[in-house]
């Protein structure tokens, strides 16, 4: 991401990724955890979940750079099953306790991987044979770093966050559509009340409210990127009232649906982003910091 600009603090449901900044500063956080973190600093999200982002450093001169890898959970699984007993296994307690963001300072072995890849953009034909292969060591460094435990939560197949993820995957790709909470709770093979109370202790809401959450960020995109009126976002995700659309939009975003649709270009400028070769400093950014800090 390049951004000149500062920017106020938006809502998203943000998937398991792995978030470097190369320069300026951001802010994110949940309802109960707010994070910032700089240069040569990651944060890595566990699971999908409802934060809130700002870019609260940048200028033309210092543009704020920085890059994001998502996180396959399967992937992770897979690399985990070949580290020792001892390292893959974290107790169920554990799972639950865990915070779903943590922030660690970059090693050299870690920010070696990033700048490998990287250079590929240099070597495009390389890209199909040895992409995977970095970015499989770049989960294996993270595996073995400080957010090591928190992302074994995200590989756990057994248990109460597995039982969520389960029924949050399902909402994910059913969030148009109205369901009963006893739905989900079915999904995720859990009885009514303890579904209700570990959906809340993971996503720090409720399965409507978190429901209500990803139909609004999809009409956004849908407004941001011009392939919808107000009206039409708002039936395309699932809302049968177009006023009370407009209402829930505007009480999280801070602008009515119209507007957004109207400002869609001024706020594409706002979250400018760019491919790494398009802004050689990405790049350039990463390979010049020391090897370590």
């Amino acid at each position: 991401m390049y951004s000149e600009r500062t920017t106020t603090s938006l809502p998203e449901i943000c998937e398991p990724m792995l978030c470097v900044v190369l320069q300026g500063r951001k802010r994110v956080g949940t309802s109960d955890l707010t994070l910032e973190y700089a240069a040569a600093e990651y944060l890595v999200v566990s699971m999908d979940i409802p934060i809130r982002g700002a870019i609260c450093e940048a200028s033309s001169q210092e543009p704020y750079l920085a890059l994001s890898l998502r996180l396959n959970p399967h992937n992770l699984h897979e690399l985990l099953s070949e580290f020792p007993p001892e390292v893959s296994t974290v107790s169920e307690t554990s799972h639950i306790s865990l915070p779903a963001l943590g922030l660690s300072t970059l090693s050299a072995d870690l920010m070696a991987s990033l700048s490998r890849l990287l250079r590929l953009l240099h070597q495009p034909e390389d890209i199909p044979v040895l992409a995977p292969l970095i970015i499989k060591e770049i989960m294996y460094r993270l595996l073995k770093g400080n957010q090591g435990p928190l992302l074994r939560a995200v590989c756990a197949t057994e248990g109460k966050v597995a039982q969520i993820q389960e029924a949050i995957r399902w909402l994910r790709k059913n969030y148009m559509h109205s369901f009963e909470i006893d739905s989900m709770a079915q999904v995720a093979h859990m009885s009514l009340s303890s579904f209700y109370r570990h959906f809340r202790s993971v996503t720090t809401m409720s399965p409507l409210q978190y429901q209500k959450c990803v139909r609004l960020q999809a009409a956004r995109q849908l407004l941001i990127s011009q392939e919808k009126d107000a009206a039409g976002a708002a039936f395309t995700v699932g809302y049968e009232s177009a006023s009370q659309f407009s209402r829930e939009y505007k009480r999280m975003f801070g602008n009515p649906p119209g507007r957004e649709k109207a400002n869609g270009d001024a706020l594409l400028q706002q979250r400018k982003t760019s491919s790494f070769s398009d802004r050689p400093q990405f790049a350039r950014r990463l390979m010049e910091r020391p090897e370590h800090r």
